[in-house]
């Protein structure tokens, strides 16, 4: 997994993760699960252009990445993240299969069941730091 170092982050701050989520009611869950395991949360962004305005200009330590955005793949937010060198979560829907394949490899959850996990995955992913 790449981008598992974060020079930048302050001792004693709370890794700040990025939502990117359509689903407003997905959204508020996959919120309050990283909140509850200690994570301060960005987002949801609910579409390609918000995501990347953020990606761009924000502070994060990581994303949580659904790959389906009102009907468009978000794969340009994913390559977008990649080369911020920051770790991705992607939990979506669709299967694994579906991402391109310089994406594949990534930490990867499915919906619904794989919400569950999120937690768990996500102190993987980016306590790693």
């Amino acid at each position: 997994m790449e981008g598992g170092s974060n020079p930048g982050r302050r001792p004693g701050r709370l890794p700040k993760i990025l939502i990117v989520e359509d689903n407003p009611r997905s959204g508020e869950v996959i919120q309050e699960i990283l909140e509850s395991a200690g994570f301060a949360v960005l987002g949801p962004a609910r579409d390609i252009s918000s995501a990347l305005n953020l990606v761009q200009t924000q502070d994060i330590d990581g994303a949580v990445l659904d790959l389906n955005l009102g009907g468009s793949f978000a794969f340009e937010v994913a390559a977008a993240l990649r080369q911020t060198g920051k770790p991705i979560l992607v939990l979506s829907a669709y299967g694994p299969e579906t991402l391109p394949t310089d994406l594949r490899g990534l930490p990867y959850l499915q919906k619904p069941h794989g919400i569950l996990d999120l937690a768990a995955v996500a102190c993987q992913t980016f306590r790693r730091q």
